[in-house]
């Protein structure tokens, strides 16, 4: 009898630590196109690019095409899709430039990509965007985001940024 218990004791356990284990399911985009956002800037990285808070982000004009100027932000909307809601879970966000890359006139190489990790609530809509803030920046093709959790791709949005 004292085996049987033992034994439910430590299904009961092995089953409530999975439970709490989330599991990231997909990713729903929601909008994408240019956006008006408040931009509350953070520090920059190694490669020169700042990760900012934006606030009150907005939906201008859904669409692939954005204009090569100063200012403008573009990127989508998105809610991951698991469990359990409210969880919070490591996202590697990962955009790609077009070739020939940015050219920060700080760096002595060609940025061909940039990525960070962002702690990001399951089930509560996100905003993922990229802001021209630097003349540098201004690089005309085709620009993907990605999302990633761990080694698999959650979500690939590319826009093309046309003078």
């Amino acid at each position: 009898m004292k085996i049987a218990l033992s034994l439910l004791v430590l299904i009961f356990l092995s089953v409530s630590a999975y439970a709490q284990t989330p599991v990231v399911n997909s990713v729903n985009v929601t909008d994408y196109g240019i956006y008006t956002a408040t931009r509350h800037e953070d520090q920059p990285s190694g490669q020169g690019i700042g990760h900012a808070i934006e606030t009150d982000e907005r939906l201008a004009a859904m669409t692939r095409t954005v204009p090569m100027q100063l200012g403008v932000h573009f990127g989508f909307h998105f809610t991951m899709v698991g469990a359990p809601v409210g969880a919070m879970v490591p996202l590697r966000m990962v955009t790609y430039f077009p070739s020939p890359g940015l050219r920060n006139p700080q760096a002595s190489q060609p940025i061909l990509r940039h990525e960070y990790t962002r702690n990001t609530a399951i089930g509560q809509p996100q905003y993922h965007d990229y802001s021209f803030d630097s003349p540098w920046e201004l690089v005309p093709g085709t620009w993907t985001m990605e999302i990633w959790y761990g080694d698999r791709k959650l979500v690939s949005q590319s826009f093309t940024v046309a003078k």
